[in-house]
């Protein structure tokens, strides 16, 4: 579906987004063949993707990969410093340092896997 989505495929990314939703047992026209005003059908296929892979760790990657910032304005131990007293859900939390990290930050690194390094001797791993 993303594939689709950024080759301008509208209808057929949409439709598989819709086909994901309806085998996890949701409501599988959410789209129905378009996208609210204020969405582009990237960003809706990115959401679903979001959702369909919680957990699992492709959140990052798939910020960083679509040119996109991650954004962490949300609550969670990521905030440094917090307390658990200090964590109003009615709030967006402010204040905090590297809440949206760009995509073009220096700091963004991927490792490389022990396997390659190992297996090559031309690798090395990021510092």
């Amino acid at each position: 579906a993303e594939a689709e989505a950024k080759l301008g495929q509208t209808a057929q990314a949409l439709a598989d987004v819709d086909l994901i939703r309806k085998n996890r047992g949701l409501q599988n026209a959410l789209y129905n063949g378009s996208v609210p005003a204020n969405q582009t059908v990237l960003q809706a296929v990115l959401q679903e993707r979001r959702l369909e892979l919680a957990f699992e760790g492709h959140r990052m990657y798939d910020v960083y990969r679509n040119k996109l910032n991650l954004n962490r304005t949300y609550w969670g131990y990521h905030l440094p410093g917090l307390k658990e007293s200090d964590i109003n859900l009615n709030v967006t939390p402010t204040g905090y340092a590297n809440m949206i990290i760009p995509y073009t930050s220096p700091k963004i690194i991927y490792y490389l896997p022990v396997e390659e390094v190992l297996s090559n001797p031309l690798a090395t791993q990021n510092p």
